[in-house]
């Protein structure tokens, strides 16, 4: 959401970032909206499966089809490992790992909420919000938002 903004802001990014998050849905991608989401169920739906593989029977799908040289890291079932680390992060103690990634996704989705909320009070988009409270930051708070005082 940020880097697109950005992007926009500085007039770069191409036509994709020229559109704020809140009306991604009104772009023209390459294809119909309808295409673009059956195809990721699709993909979701295989990646999963073979995780569910993976829990049912453990080592059954340990192995990426495709890149046969990426296997699952042993006793880690359901784990995607392999392809899906590239840097190598899975190689520390996995248990506190898993927790730091949901401690940050579950941040991650605060700060979304942060974002939905400022777009419903503001109608504008979080480094639109930033510049207009960096340049008057006495006349432009969180308080001087109709919304924000109900």
């Amino acid at each position: 959401i940020l880097v697109p903004d950005l992007l926009r802001s500085i007039g770069m990014g191409g036509p994709a970032a020229q559109v704020p998050w809140f009306e991604a849905g009104k772009y023209n991608y390459f294809a119909p909206p309808s295409a673009l989401f059956a195809s990721m169920m699709f993909l979701f739906a295989f990646v999963e499966f073979r995780r569910l593989q993976d829990i049912r029977k453990p080592g059954s799908a340990s192995q990426d089809p495709i890149f046969t040289n990426n296997k699952l890291p042993e006793g880690e079932v359901g784990y995607p490992g392999g392809i899906f680390d590239p840097l190598g992060y899975s190689k520390g103690n996995m248990e506190t790992l898993k927790l730091k990634e949901i401690k940050n996704a579950r941040l991650a989705m605060l700060g979304f909420a942060g974002f939905v909320a400022q777009w419903y009070t503001t109608g504008k988009t979080p480094l639109q919000n930033l510049s207009d409270h960096l340049s008057n930051p006495w006349a432009t708070t969180v308080l001087s938002n109709d919304l924000a005082r109900l």
